[in-house]
């Protein structure tokens, strides 16, 4: 274990989970929010208006942690796929609605 760092983690430990495909845009400040989250470093690509998008494999059992995080994020960041994720959001979103009914 060794040679597994963060910059290869995922090469390493993807390979036990079943993954999907992200793809997320991101503001001039979403990107400002995603630079200061380690783990998502070699997701994160940025054009040089500041703007920029998170692309990469990601676990699909991680899609409720993914769903709060891009939620967190507000309209800073647009998520495109995958779809499963998408969907999951709008659920979360729909039950913090019902909350304030």
């Amino acid at each position: 274990m060794r040679h597994v760092h963060l910059g290869n983690k995922e090469s390493f430990f993807q390979t036990e989970k079943e993954s999907t495909g992200l793809y997320a845009e991101l503001s001039q400040k979403g990107v400002q929010m995603c630079e200061a989250v380690l783990w998502l470093g070699s997701h994160l690509h940025i054009r040089e208006d500041g703007t920029g998008w998170l692309e990469g494999p990601i676990p699909q059992s991680d899609l409720a942690f993914y769903a709060r995080f891009f939620i967190g994020l507000g309209n800073e960041a647009t998520v495109k796929h995958p779809p499963e994720l998408v969907l999951y959001m709008k659920r979360l979103f729909a039950e913090i609605m019902s909350k304030y009914d």
